[in-house]
C-alpha cells in the first residue's frame, strides 16, 4: 500500500514516525470454522484489496499494510466488523477521499450505543417475561361448600371435573401465550438492531468501493 515501507530496526529508530508501527498481512479466508467466519473473512479480504488499489499485485502472500493506515495502529478483530479499523482507512494515497478518523470513530461508537441499548431492552423484556411466568395461579374452587380449599383438597374425581380442568388450562394457556409473545418481541428487537447495523455498514462499504472504482484509472504511487 502507498506509504508502507518494510525497514530494519535501525532505520525505524531513525524515523520517529515509524516507531511502534507494525506490519500486517493481507487477511486470509478462514475455511475451518463456521460459515459466518468464512463469509466475513472473504468479505474482509476483498475490501482490503479494494482499498489497497494496486493493479500490479502478483503475489498476494507478500502484501503487508502498516499500522499508519489504521486509526488505532492495528486491524480490528474479524467479528468486530463495524469497527473503522476492520479495514485500512487512513492515508490511502490513491486520490480517494476517506472519512476522517473522528468521523469513523463516532459512527462506530453510535453503533455500539445502539447495540448496548438493544441488549438492555432484551434483558429487561426477559425479566418481565420471567416475572409473568412465575406469578402464582389462584387456588381453584372445585365445588366445595366453603369454596376456599385448594385443588389438592379435592377428590381425584373433583380434580378431573370439567370446570376445574377448563379453568386451569385457560390460565396456563394465557401464561404460555404471554411468554411466547414477549420472546417474539425480544427476537424482533434484536434482529432489527442487527439489520440496522448491517445496513449502515453495507452503505459505508458501498461508498468506499464506489470511490475506489472511480480511482482505478489513476496510476497509484508505487510502494518503496
Amino acid at each position: 500500500m502507498y506509504g508502507c515501507r518494510s525497514r530494519s530496526n535501525s532505520s525505524a529508530k531513525a524515523n520517529n514516525r515509524d516507531r511502534g508501527t507494525g506490519m500486517f498481512n493481507l487477511p486470509k479466508v478462514i475455511t475451518w470454522q463456521c460459515e459466518r467466519t468464512r463469509q466475513l473473512s472473504e468479505k474482509r479480504r476483498r475490501e482490503w484489496l479494494a482499498l489497497i488499489n494496486r493493479q500490479d499485485l502478483k503475489n498476494l502472500n507478500n502484501i503487508h499494510v502498516c499500522g499508519r493506515h489504521f486509526i488505532s495502529g492495528k486491524p480490528a478483530a474479524l467479528m468486530d466488523y463495524g469497527n473503522p479499523d476492520w479495514a485500512p482507512s487512513q492515508l490511502l494515497g490513491h486520490g480517494r477521499d476517506s472519512p476522517s478518523a473522528s468521523e469513523l470513530t463516532e459512527r462506530y461508537n453510535r453503533r455500539r450505543r445502539r447495540s448496548r441499548k438493544a441488549t438492555a431492552v432484551s434483558a429487561s423484556t426477559t425479566d418481565e417475561t420471567s416475572c409473568a411466568a412465575s406469578v402464582d395461579v389462584p387456588q381453584l374452587d372445585c365445588g366445595s361448600e366453603s369454596g376456599l380449599h385448594s385443588v389438592m383438597d379435592c377428590t381425584p374425581d373433583e380434580r378431573q371435573s370439567p370446570s376445574c380442568s377448563a379453568d386451569h388450562g385457560a390460565k396456563k394457556d394465557a401464561v404460555t401465550q404471554t411468554d411466547l409473545t414477549m420472546n417474539d418481541i425480544t427476537t424482533i428487537e434484536v434482529d432489527k438492531q442487527r439489520l440496522a447495523s448491517d445496513l449502515e455498514l453495507s452503505s459505508e462499504q458501498a461508498r468506499q468501493l464506489e470511490a475506489t472504482l472511480n480511482s482505478f484509472n489513476r496510476q497509484p504511487e508505487a510502494c518503496h
